[in-house]
């Protein structure tokens, strides 16, 4: 996938989206060559599920690791 519209987060070196259907968008393509990998039979390097917000950048980014759980007051 070509990632030339969305800069290198500084901090984290991981690729950085500007809003939330940016990530949505990513992640539907992380899944869809994921999907034509099992169908042909070949591995997939894209383990991404799950977008978070930076803490430094305050950018979108892509993950594969599960959300947090959050602390509920």
């Amino acid at each position: 996938m070509s990632h030339g519209r969305h800069p290198t987060c500084q901090m984290s070196g991981k690729i950085r989206y500007r809003e939330p259907k940016d990530v949505k968008f990513a992640l539907r393509q992380a899944d869809r060559e994921r999907c034509r990998a099992r169908l042909d039979d070949v591995s997939c390097s894209r383990r991404e599920t799950h977008g978070h917000i930076g803490s430094d950048c305050e950018g979108w980014h892509l993950t594969s690791q599960s959300p947090r759980p959050t602390m509920q007051a």
